[in-house]
């Protein structure tokens, strides 16, 4: 099987670009939802309170499923309009670990309450399969026996020892929820060691689809 793409980009938007910035990305997202078998899930959020800061997370079947992605007209207008509207970008090319989701589409836009996290994570070298070990039975109980966990995506910079999560609750309680189960509670006594550093960003979301397929996914 080809591995997935699992990518994260983070951009700055100029303050003047920023309503046909997410007009034109909506668009695009909810398009490539409809049209597209191989584009498994994007989210378009924003961390800042203007929303100038935003974070895009695309997970596609592989590299051919992006490649139509990118070869199609509502991704051209959204990336002919980036080429003016995107002052900087950061493009992370993560290996995947574990992606996770739940069976169901999901089609979201304008006002809802998706609570989204992204978590970077630096792991100690000789730490790494203990941590991939605990970190893999928490994600993988969550998504079975959480009804508001609605999906997660471990990826890896492996040369850096770093890890991101994004995780996607269904809205705020969700989160809190999750974060008093016995396995979270588990996962972060047992990992608190091996981790050298960690950052935790709660995301706005403004667009998020995906499609029906259940993910369940590890990759070696």
């Amino acid at each position: 099987m080809a591995q997935p793409l699992f990518r994260i980009f983070k951009l700055g938007i100029e303050i003047k670009d920023l309503a046909a910035f997410r007009k034109v990305g909506q668009t695009n997202l909810l398009t490539s939802l409809a049209n597209e078998e191989g584009t498994w899930a994007m989210y378009a959020c924003h961390e800042d309170e203007q929303g100038l800061a935003n974070v895009v997370c695309e997970l596609y079947q592989a590299e051919p499923a992006y490649q139509v992605h990118a070869n199609s007209t509502h991704f051209q207008a959204f990336a002919n309009l980036a080429q003016r509207a995107v002052k900087k970008r950061e493009v992370i090319n993560l290996k995947p670990e574990l992606l996770l989701k739940k069976p169901g589409q999901l089609k979201v836009s304008g006002e809802n309450n998706l609570e989204i996290r992204l978590a970077q994570i630096v792991i100690a070298a000789d730490k790494l399969p203990a941590f991939r070990q605990s970190v893999f039975a928490e994600m993988q109980t969550a998504i079975k026996k959480e009804p508001g966990v609605l999906a997660m995506y471990a990826g890896s910079l492996p040369q850096e020892n770093q890890w991101y999560f994004f995780e996607v609750y269904q809205d705020a309680g969700s989160y809190e929820a999750h974060r008093q189960t016995d396995h979270f509670k588990r996962y972060l006594k047992e990992t608190t060691p091996l981790v050298v550093s960690k950052q935790l960003t709660r995301l706005v979301t403004d667009t998020a689809v995906s499609q029906a397929l259940e993910i369940n996914l590890q990759v070696n």
